[in-house]
């Protein structure tokens, strides 16, 4: 008989502990669904933007161009039609994706949490996928846009992605796969604000994100502070929560034995927009002399990056920013010059940049244009040792001056001595074959042809008809990627 008792209790009391450990892991995360599951809910943009339910879209606006700083596109990562295609999602049925295509922009999502007791400490973490690239294999980054990762905290409770108050995480270049970013910070208020952030620093053809499994937890409880000196000094900590409730993260003592979490002390104290990464060598014109390489030897060899540039390091510079100024990488760069995990560089001090494109041969590049038939240049243009000199006008890109005067844009690459093709900037002098002459594109004729509808754009209107979008934008004469419009007529090749 014994037995017969005790073998139901035994089961009700495993079941009430499993219970117990349940709820105690739902109340440990603060946030609305940390793992972005449907529902989207559409929020107003242009184009309207798909977001998980309990979180919001944001972004910084302004730039030079209308390829700067855009808003980007939101979608469920489930939505392989207006999306990428790829659905990566990390766990559960859904995560977010939003993505840019050839523009840059500075924003992503965030979600205000309230009921939290002032001093806190908070840990706010996420999953981030990136994928950005100047070419079409969806599984590998090659040539991106220098794409920064962070994930912040507003300890005041603000909603603004431009706040001084955000607490940010140490900005991160990685790419295709998802990596945990995370952010600890103490709450001033009732109410804290996580953020995720990501910065495309150049404007190439695809750049897509992916966010999932966010979580936000205490990791340690409010200092008392007594308000009335005449109590006494244990009066605010000896009250204990009834032993049949769960208790609240928020409000529960710390155990004696814990080791408090130390307060994180933000790289990045203030707002410093990341987007615009100024040049740090003033060019005029540009010379086929080649960059001093440094002795092979003290450089390990690596087939992502074959070449070597020598940079000296100038005020303000971080090795994230040389990574997307050069078109290499900040685990490059630390191994080139054994900088260690601190990744610390000092002024006037002399780096090896390990760059995609491999160190010239010969000391004189040797231009292939596509045009073999010499013409004159255009009365007034400036010709300087046999080539035309461009002057980069705000919202040039290298692959628009290519097709502007029928070249390539490894020709105008190898010829300027520009090892990443994918940053020029405005008022930089190039060189540019004579042998070719500026002209529009014209279209090819095509039977097949497609009126754009709203919210179009080139980059679906090419996956919707399996077409590239080098073959669309060649053959509609189309000179800024990011321009089609209502009502236009694409002719499909």
């Amino acid at each position: 008989m014994k037995n017969i008792i005790v073998r139901p209790v035994l089961v009700v009391l495993v079941i009430f502990i499993a219970l117990t450990f349940a709820v105690r892991a739902q109340v440990s995360d603060l946030l609305t669904n940390p793992g972005f599951e449907q529902p989207f809910p559409t929020v107003s943009g242009t184009p309207p933007r798909q977001v998980a339910q309990g979180w919001t879209p944001w972004h910084i606006s302004g730039g030079a161009s209308a390829s700067e700083n855009i808003q980007p596109e939101y979608y469920p990562a489930s939505d392989v039609t207006n999306g990428l295609g790829v659905p990566r999602i990390r766990n559960g049925n859904d995560a977010q994706q939003y993505h840019t295509f050839y523009a840059t922009h500075d924003g992503g999502l965030y979600q205000r949490v309230t009921g939290i007791a002032s001093g806190t400490q908070l840990r706010f973490s996420a999953y981030v996928y990136v994928w950005s690239s100047s070419y079409d294999d969806v599984n590998v980054s090659e040539l991106p846009g220098g794409v920064v990762v962070q994930v912040g905290i507003d300890p005041t409770g603000g909603t603004s992605g431009a706040s001084p108050t955000i607490i940010w995480s140490q900005p991160t270049i990685e790419y295709d796969a998802y990596n945990e970013y995370s952010v600890t910070a103490t709450a001033s208020g009732t109410a804290v604000t996580v953020f995720v952030r990501t910065v495309v620093t150049e404007p190439v053809k695809s750049t897509n994100i992916y966010v999932d499994d966010a979580s936000l937890t205490a990791v340690g409880v409010p200092t008392a502070t007594p308000t009335n000196t005449s109590l006494p000094p244990t009066a605010t900590n000896t009250v204990v929560p009834p032993t049949h409730t769960p208790p609240v993260v928020l409000t529960a003592p710390v155990p004696a034995t814990a080791t408090p979490v130390p307060t994180f002390t933000p790289v990045l104290p203030t707002f410093t927009p990341i987007p615009t990464i100024t040049p740090t060598q003033e060019i005029i014109i540009p010379t086929a002399t080649p960059i001093t390489p440094v002795p092979t030897a003290t450089i390990p060899t690596d087939s992502a990056f074959p070449g070597t540039v020598i940079h000296t390091v100038r005020a303000g510079d971080t090795v994230g920013q040389l990574a997307a100024l050069y078109g290499s990488s900040v685990d490059a760069i630390i191994q080139a010059n054994g900088l260690g995990q601190s990744a610390f560089i000092q002024v006037n001090q002399v780096l090896a940049i390990p760059v995609r494109v491999p160190n010239p041969v010969t000391p004189t590049p040797s231009p292939a244009p596509i045009v073999s038939i010499p013409v004159e240049p255009l009365p007034g243009t400036t010709v300087v040792n046999g080539n035309i000199v461009y002057m980069v006008q705000p919202g040039d890109t290298l692959f628009r001056i290519a097709l502007r005067f029928s070249t390539t844009v490894s020709t105008l690459a190898r010829l300027n001595g520009i090892v990443n093709p994918n940053l020029i900037f405005a008022g930089q002098a190039l060189f540019v074959p004579v042998t070719v002459y500026p002209q529009p594109i014209p279209p090819t004729p095509s039977p097949a042809t497609y009126v754009v509808q709203y919210g179009d754009t080139l980059f679906r209107v090419a996956l919707r008809f399996r077409v590239s979008i080098v073959a669309l934008i060649q053959a509609n004469g189309i000179l800024d990627p990011n321009r089609i419009y209502v009502g236009q007529v694409l002719l499909i090749p």
